[in-house]
């Protein structure tokens, strides 16, 4: 027979695997074939070849949540041993949480909308399938009417527009429509009126004390409301009269006395204030004060021109205008005759030594600053006594630094600068800490 060999074979190749039986033989010159001796064995082969999921089917749309899977199979060389799905496309593990013996008749998705669902496979060894994916769109009954969470009107108000400042619903599927009416009939979904956002105010026909109702409706047309109130009484539109407003023809100080100023009102006067402008100031400029002025101060001396104004609690303005010609004593500038302060200094405020000014009338200002651009006549920070030390802006590291005084006098004017340098050693001042423990005894550093 074919196959003999001269010499014992090392090995033995079957066609397949499982129980196997090999039985060995032996012959002679003489063509004597011996009885056989025989030897078992098992083959088991590792599986590298994952299942394959041949289909996989659920409905193309929903009303429920939990949707049926209505096909789902799959095969395998040895044997599918698991079955998934996922809403994912990554691809399990064969460890991973879900995995069931037997093939799922459903799945229940977390919410509704258009979903993708993925079917998996794998084997004993492992072996995961590529996946099958099937889609649907889960629409569910919406039978849950809004809810406004907010809705507010002021209490009262003296237009007719009165201003919503706060309209806001929620819903489970989402508000689709906001409403305001006069009525507690809860509208129609398909009623006039409905927006797409929320309205930010709401006129009424009349005066007097109303009620607002605040509608919200879903795409389903479930619809829910809240209520509001506000009285409305209609603002005064009359503005105040300035029946009298005077000032001397002229002055020799920028301060000028306010010698008359009255008004009346057909409800009363709220508000007083006396400009250089003749544009009418708005209700809320800054300035007004609740009782008339006594005098007002110029910036600079000429002929000048005073606007009254006084308003009511409406907001209404009424004004009249009068005339002064400034006349100051002198015109020339101040002059900084002393300005000292020490070379060193071991703290971010600087002692100033001396600090000295004249002036052909009378020096009205003192103002010590960081930088030479002349400062505004109306600073707030200007001083009517020479200060006694200054305290640096930047505190966050030491260096030199250079500080100028200046003087202005009655008229307005202000004087040339005077520099001088410091040499700045303090510790950086860190979160609002003091510096001072390593003053000079010299420095008087309040």
């Amino acid at each position: 027979a074919a196959g003999w060999s001269a010499t014992k074979p090392a090995s033995y190749t079957f066609a397949s695997a499982g129980a196997k039986t090999l039985y060995g033989w032996a012959k002679d010159g003489a063509g004597n074939v011996s009885v056989p001796l025989s030897a078992a064995t098992t083959i088991t082969l590792p599986d590298t070849t994952a299942p394959v999921v041949t289909g996989f089917a659920i409905p193309a749309g929903s009303a429920s949540l939990t949707v049926a899977i209505t096909t789902f199979t799959a095969t395998d060389a040895t044997g599918v041993t698991g079955y998934l799905v996922t809403e994912g496309s990554a691809v399990p593990s064969a460890s991973a949480a879900g995995w069931s013996a037997t093939k799922p008749a459903s799945y229940t998705f977390a919410s509704a909308g258009a979903k993708t669902l993925y079917a998996w496979a794998k084997d004993a060894a492992g072996n995961v399938s590529a996946p099958l994916d099937a889609t649907t769109m889960v629409t569910l009954a919406d039978t849950t009417a809004p809810v406004i969470t907010g809705f507010a009107i002021p209490a009262s108000s003296t237009s007719l527009t009165v201003t919503i400042s706060s309209l806001t619903a929620t819903d489970a599927t989402g508000v689709t429509g906001y409403l305001v009416t006069e009525s507690a009939a809860t509208p129609s979904a398909s009623a006039a009126g409905w927006s797409g956002t929320a309205p930010t105010s709401y006129t009424f026909a009349s005066a007097g004390a109303k009620t607002l109702y605040a509608w919200a409706k879903d795409a389903a047309g479930n619809i829910g409301g809240a209520i509001s109130t506000v009285t409305i009484t209609l603002a005064d539109a009359t503005a105040p009269v300035v029946t009298g407003f005077a000032v001397p023809a002229s002055s020799t100080s920028l301060t000028v006395a306010i010698t008359t100023f009255t008004a009346t009102d057909a409800t009363s006067v709220t508000g007083y204030l006396v400009t250089e402008s003749s544009s009418t100031p708005s209700a809320s400029a800054s300035g007004w004060r609740s009782t008339a002025p006594a005098s007002y101060t110029f910036s600079a001396a000429g002929t000048k021109t005073l606007y009254a104004w006084v308003k009511d609690a409406a907001g209404n303005i009424g004004g009249a205008i009068s005339s002064v010609v400034v006349t100051l004593a002198g015109n020339t500038a101040p002059v900084v005759t002393k300005f000292d302060i020490p070379s060193d200094s071991k703290s971010f405020t600087v002692r100033i030594k001396k600090f000295a000014a004249t002036d052909d009338v009378r020096v009205t200002g003192y103002l010590v600053t960081e930088t030479a651009t002349p400062p505004r006549v109306k600073d707030h920070l200007w001083r009517s006594t020479p200060p006694e030390s200054y305290t640096l802006k930047d505190r966050s590291s030491a260096g030199v630094r250079t500080l100028y005084a200046w003087a202005k006098d009655e008229a307005g004017a202000i004087s040339v600068c005077v520099p001088r340098t410091v040499k700045v050693t303090a510790r950086p001042d860190r979160d609002g800490e003091r510096d001072d423990d390593d003053d000079d005894d010299e420095e008087d550093d309040d």
